[in-house]
């Protein structure tokens, strides 16, 4: 079995009004190779989907690109399509408050 939970069939990227793309909520992890002067884009919930920018902004455009080609590939050839992480964050609690 599977070490990723496989979500039911999120919606693939799709053109929104003024060309936009949606992309699912999926993780982008961008690390900076001092060596070729680059972001490198990996997406930990999506084996294999790497790329790279030459800026941060760049970087996560070519990401959302690449998520959008990973999830179109995957549809196509009707592989399972792990759901995106979820990371929730506790924002603005006093010390000692409740959650």
């Amino acid at each position: 079995m599977s070490a990723h939970k496989t979500a039911a069939r999120p919606t693939t990227a799709a053109t929104q009004a003024g060309g936009e793309q949606h992309v699912p909520p999926y993780s982008m992890r961008l690390d900076w190779d001092p060596d070729d002067r680059i972001f490198v884009v990996t997406v930990p919930e999506l084996p294999g989907c790497m790329t790279h920018g030459t800026t941060r902004a760049e970087a996560v455009a070519q990401g959302e690109d690449a998520i959008a080609s990973w999830l179109g590939a995957s549809e196509a050839f009707g592989d399972a399509i792990p759901a995106p992480a979820v990371v929730r964050f506790a924002v603005g609690l006093a010390e000692g408050g409740a959650a």
